[in-house]
């Protein structure tokens, strides 16, 4: 009994040795070896087999995406894709440009711009959209990114917008009732004169701190083209947007403004080692080797930390009893979760538009809510009142490294004063998607969300929104 017993017990040692030393090579080997041309192992999750099988079953799904981007990102294809929109110094290009919806409704332009007036870097952007006759937009920038050498920069800006459209937000087409259209002529121009805590080649790699202060010019012609001038019905509108202030009056405006920017998302201090084996190779993980310290480019299409804080306020003053003042306060934060890529992200924004006595701001002015940036349930412009109170929260899993599943949750509501605000009077709205993306730019997102007043709406956008 006794010998059975110690041979036993040396199997069982022996045996934990013979898995120790296995263990220790295999991490030796993989030291030696050079990084694996996929880095999804980089990423992938150390669960329970039966927690990662949704994981297995999105990345057998979605294979092909995650190979395209990768691809993508390895090729330069984005980048390549535009040179036959440009010239060979990259500082000149005339590009398509497609409209889906929107104010204009769907419809097609041209885009042009130049990096580099005169040799000088000026920059300078035109934007054109025509969908029909009564339904046109276009923009201008001419940028000075550096004036005089310094960290200040001037811009100079101007939109235009002509609609006829039932679907478009700032011209108030009614849910309820569909027999009452609108329609607005607008016109923007603006000169804003900033100044950034960083510039060149590491300012994408430090926390950004912008300060600008803008003046303007604003024409607004907001008329009914069906159904009369009588005071909406619908739910979204809150009692001062139902009125229609500023309908059918050609009303003309000069602004002046400031808006402060703190960010800091997915901002790391620099090191003196590559900080990832694979370094180089993980989409939104790019990094600069500078005087030897190495610097991690900031991601802010997937910011895994951090956050970002912004004020602006704008007073707005013309003929006509227009004068108002429209504040705006916004909060985002980034929390690593469980494993590496699962973030939770949180958005929280208050804006405000404040009369003077017995002025008021043109309806195109007031506070929105609603789209696939916000409100993602209901439609653009669903909500629109003088004030508004708005909380995102979305949870983003990466399943594949170069593309990631998101589900959000959405509260929001419009009021007039500060007293309407309830915890009642929010309206929810939530749903998910996927985002795809390369390591320098996000290439597409695709997401649906469900309200109580919408069908389930089905949308996809270029840009990260928070």
């Amino acid at each position: 009994m006794t010998t059975c017993s110690i041979s036993r017990r040396t199997q069982r040692l022996a045996q934990a040795a013979f898995l120790l030393l296995t263990i220790c090579w295999t991490n030796l080997s993989s030291l030696a070896q050079p990084a694996p041309a996929d880095t999804t192992s980089a990423f992938a999750s150390r669960d329970n087999p039966l927690l990662a099988l949704p994981r297995h079953l999105w990345n057998f799904v979605m294979y092909p995406l995650g190979e395209f981007t990768i691809h993508a990102e390895r090729s330069r294809l984005p980048e390549r894709s535009l040179d036959f929109f440009m010239n060979d110094a990259r500082t000149f290009g005339v590009f398509p440009k497609v409209q889906f919806g929107g104010e204009t409704g769907t419809g097609g332009g041209v885009k042009i711009f130049h990096a580099d007036l005169a040799g000088r870097r000026k920059q300078m952007e035109l934007g054109y959209v025509y969908s029909g006759r009564r339904r046109q937009a276009g923009q201008f920038q001419y940028l000075d990114p550096s004036l005089a050498g310094t960290r200040g920069y001037a811009l100079l800006s101007g939109e235009f917008l002509k609609t006829h459209n039932q679907n478009s937000s700032v011209n108030a087409s009614v849910r309820d009732d569909p027999t009452r259209v609108f329609a607005i002529n607008q016109v923007d121009a603006a000169f804003s004169l900033g100044w950034r805590m960083h510039t060149g080649r590491l300012a994408a790699a430090r926390p950004f701190v912008e300060l600008e202060t803008t003046f303007g010019w604003h024409y607004r012609n907001f008329r009914a083209d069906l159904g009369g001038e009588s005071s909406l019905t619908d739910q979204g509108s809150s009692a001062g947007a139902a009125l229609l202030p500023g309908i059918g009056e050609k009303l003309g405006y000069f602004s002046w403004g400031g808006r402060l920017v703190l960010d800091n998302r997915d901002h790391r201090p620099p090191v003196q080692e590559p900080p990832h084996p694979w370094f180089g190779s993980l989409p939104g993980e790019r990094v600069l080797n500078v005087e030897g310290m190495f610097y991690r480019i900031r991601n802010t299409a997937y910011a895994t930390r951090g956050g970002r804080v912004s004020l602006v306020g704008t007073y707005g003053s013309g003929a006509d009893d227009v004068r108002f003042f429209k504040a705006a306060g916004e909060v985002q934060g980034y929390l690593p979760l469980f494993n590496p890529g699962q973030v939770l992200a949180v958005r929280g924004r208050l804006e405000r538009v404040f009369m003077f006595g017995s002025s008021f701001a043109p309806y195109a002015d007031l506070v929105t809510l609603g789209g696939g940036k916000e409100m993602r349930g209901f439609r653009r412009g669903f909500f629109r009142g003088e004030g508004s109170l708005l909380v995102n929260v979305e949870y983003r899993y990466l399943i594949w490294d170069s593309w990631n599943a998101f589900f959000f949750w959405d509260e929001g509501q419009v009021f007039d004063r500060f007293d309407e605000v309830s915890w009642t009077a929010f309206h929810s709205t939530f749903g998910g998607g996927v985002t795809l993306r390369t390591a320098s730019r996000l290439l597409v997102k695709f997401q649906v969300g469900y309200s109580f007043a919408e069908k389930p709406l089905i949308g996809f956008s270029f840009a990260q929104d928070f």
